[in-house]
């Protein structure tokens, strides 16, 4: 499972939800998807806001719990609220969002994990966010484990016609200080590799390295050419 952020003095949340899945040719047709386009959009909290509806990140639009009215949209004060006077309804603007459980300013989020995707490094991403680099250090943890699970957990297949595929294998033990103190148990990560295209995959097989499970792995990811 992965590693989920904890509250901190930051008012980082615990466990965020995911976003919703977006269908790949669609998101291609987004906007101000780079990172300077990110940057530039998060520049103020009102387009901070219609840029992650706009992606998916929050829902464009909110039925109230109660009477099943449409809510209304508060941008200063990030709110939905029914339009019912009766009723009176509020929700946050991140309710059901990978967001949700965070207090951190939405800009400041968006741009941390736009620093994440671009491999800044965490402690100088806090300092042009600004935010604590413990806050900054979960969210860019999360995001890691939320990846590499999805990694886990989609067919990555490679190799086929006209493409070479190198295999290899290592082991992931975390190694004891000159082999002394605590011992630790071994699994290993096996893999494959498209040497023109670079495109590849990884599973670990932990400690079961025998012939039958590697080649189950190797005909489940590598097509035949």
């Amino acid at each position: 499972m992965p590693t989920q952020p904890t509250a901190t003095s930051a008012a980082i949340g615990a466990c965020p939800r995911l976003p919703r899945p977006v269908d790949v040719e669609a998101a291609r047709g987004l906007k101000n998807t780079t990172f300077d386009g990110v940057i530039d959009i998060t520049s103020s909290a009102s387009s901070t806001v219609a840029w992650a509806m706009s992606v998916h990140l929050l829902a464009p639009s909110l039925l109230c719990p109660k009477c099943t009215t449409s809510m209304r949209l508060d941008v200063g004060h990030e709110r939905w609220r029914c339009s019912r006077a009766a009723c009176r309804t509020e929700r946050s603007i991140r309710t059901n969002s990978f967001f949700s459980k965070s207090k951190l300013p939405l800009r400041k989020l968006v741009r941390l994990l736009c620093h994440w995707c671009a491999r800044t490094p965490v402690t100088a991403a806090a300092v042009m966010v600004g935010v604590n680099a413990q806050a900054a250090m979960q969210w860019y943890t999360y995001c890691r484990d939320i990846c590499s699970q999805e990694m886990m957990s989609i067919p990555m297949e490679i190799g086929g016609e006209g493409h070479v595929v190198e295999i290899d294998e290592t082991s992931l033990k975390k190694k004891s200080k000159y082999n002394r103190g605590r011992r630790y148990p071994d699994f290993w990560l096996f893999g494959g590799v498209e040497r023109t295209t670079n495109r590849w995959f990884g599973i670990l097989t932990y400690e079961d390295r025998t012939k039958p499970t590697l080649s189950a792995v190797i005909k489940k990811h590598i097509r035949p050419k």
